[in-house]
């Protein structure tokens, strides 16, 4: 999985989320798409807890929740880019939500397109 992100990002990501995009991978590579997903998005979830702990550290949001944590961020003097937040933004309503769903499928497309996607905002 290290060697589709950027060069050391991996290797700083917290133990939680290496261990879910590594399976994300198996999963893509062994055809569970859907199960890809949820990986995806427990993941890139862990990856913006430990992005939010590490800039913010006093004052955080009372639960780290997707939606809380990204709204904080925004209104921050020194925010983090625009175009990060509205893309953390858009994977939370277009597709971490919807895959917590139980009813939720994903083709083989729709996981390597939202594993991309993430991969994109954690780079």
């Amino acid at each position: 999985m290290s060697a589709t992100m950027a060069k050391g990002v991996f290797e700083a990501l917290p133990d939680i989320s290496k261990y879910d995009f590594m399976e994300a991978g198996k999963c893509i590579a062994f055809e569970r798409a859907t199960a890809a997903a949820f990986y995806t998005m427990r993941g890139t979830e862990g990856v913006l807890r430990h992005y939010y702990c590490s800039i913010i550290k006093r004052g955080r949001v009372a639960k780290l929740m997707w939606y809380d944590m990204v709204q904080h961020l925004r209104k921050r003097r020194d925010a983090p880019p625009k175009a990060l937040l509205d893309n953390l933004d858009n994977i939370r309503l277009n597709f971490r939500n919807p895959t917590q769903h139980p009813e939720a499928r994903y083709d083989m497309d729709e996981a390597q397109d939202l594993l991309s996607l993430s991969i994109d905002a954690i780079n």
